[in-house]
């Protein structure tokens, strides 16, 4: 083998391992773009699945509020029943006495 020979094959094998060199950067920031967008999704997921239970609690409170709010009419309105019931007797003894 020539010298000359030689010195192209050693050129080329620099250009080819340049061009390896090259390759593997890219998939290196290939992974790292892949890994940052895994870690994105994951907290998005956390996100989503804190706003859900967030979400459930305010829909039980919404509930409990609602059967506060129904159960205080309820005992208002036998409040008046009684207090009806009570003014009729009364005119019931009032009228029976005279």
């Amino acid at each position: 083998m020539t010298e000359e020979e030689r010195e192209k094959l050693l050129a080329n094998l620099e250009i080819e391992q340049k061009a390896q060199q090259k390759e593997k950067s890219k998939q290196q920031k290939l992974l790292k773009k892949i890994k940052n967008m895994e870690e994105k999704l994951l907290r998005g997921n956390e996100e989503m699945e804190k706003a859900m239970k967030q979400e459930q609690k305010l829909l039980k409170s919404k509930a409990e509020l609602e059967e506060r709010r129904r159960l205080q009419l309820q005992m208002e309105q036998d409040l008046v029943a009684k207090q009806d019931m009570k003014l009729k007797l009364r005119a019931g003894f009032s009228s029976n006495q005279e």
